[in-house]
């Protein structure tokens, strides 16, 4: 009998039991991590409750390490923005300083 309950399996690598693996996540380790993963006895123990082929569980740790990868990416772009404010496009940047307004274009910038 061939399991697949995806959703149950996203579940499980998003579990607190999986976030050792997923530590400093980068293009470079994703294949180390994927084979730890794939290697690591008690993790396909688990893994098979949802999921009994080991081709899509590697495929959904794939999946998943991109989804990290990208969140990680985003939280560095949304850090970059709180320091310079509010993009509105073109490289220019709004935000509020006291009772002042700072617009921070790639050429100058102006306090209003």
């Amino acid at each position: 009998m061939s399991l697949t309950n995806v959703g149950e399996l996203f579940k499980f690598l998003n579990s607190e039991n999986c976030t050792n693996f997923f530590q400093n996540v980068t293009n470079n380790n994703k294949k180390e991590i994927i084979d730890n993963m794939m290697n690591d006895d008690s993790f396909i123990e688990s893994a098979h409750l949802y999921v009994s082929d080991d081709n899509i569980i590697r495929s959904k740790i794939e999946t998943m390490l991109g989804q990290l990868m990208k969140k990680a990416q985003n939280s560095k772009k949304d850090e970059k923005n709180e320091e310079n404010g509010t993009h509105i496009g073109n490289g220019i940047y709004l935000k509020r300083e006291c009772h002042l307004i700072k617009l921070t274009t790639p050429d100058f910038t102006v306090y209003y």
